[in-house]
């Protein structure tokens, strides 16, 4: 919904400056996961940090649960689980995927 648009801006500039302060303090890897109801937005943000990418092709992805990681994490394996869905454990489907530091 339009009206949380700006609370959405707010938290995507916390979560890119968090991202960009733990890479330059520490050097770690750095995972992002969560629900981004306002996805494209979202994904360009993230990945515009330069330090992030998605596990999934963007394009591909319609879900608004994903998995981010710095640029020095390599994803495989990536599924998205829909039967929580079917078994009504979850509202959203399972985002999996293995990672590699």
């Amino acid at each position: 919904l339009a009206r949380y648009e700006g609370n959405r801006e707010k938290s995507e500039k916390i979560e890119t400056d968090l991202i960009s302060r733990l890479r330059k303090e520490t050097g770690l890897p750095v995972y992002l996961v969560g629900d981004f109801n306002d996805r494209k937005d979202a994904v360009d943000s993230i990945e515009k940090t330069g330090d992030m990418q998605a596990y999934s092709d963007k394009k591909k992805h319609e879900g608004i649960d994903w998995i981010f990681g710095s640029r020095d994490v390599s994803f495989t394996d990536q599924q998205v689980d829909k039967s929580t869905r079917d078994a009504k454990t979850s509202d959203h489907p399972m985002v999996v995927a293995t990672t590699r530091m």
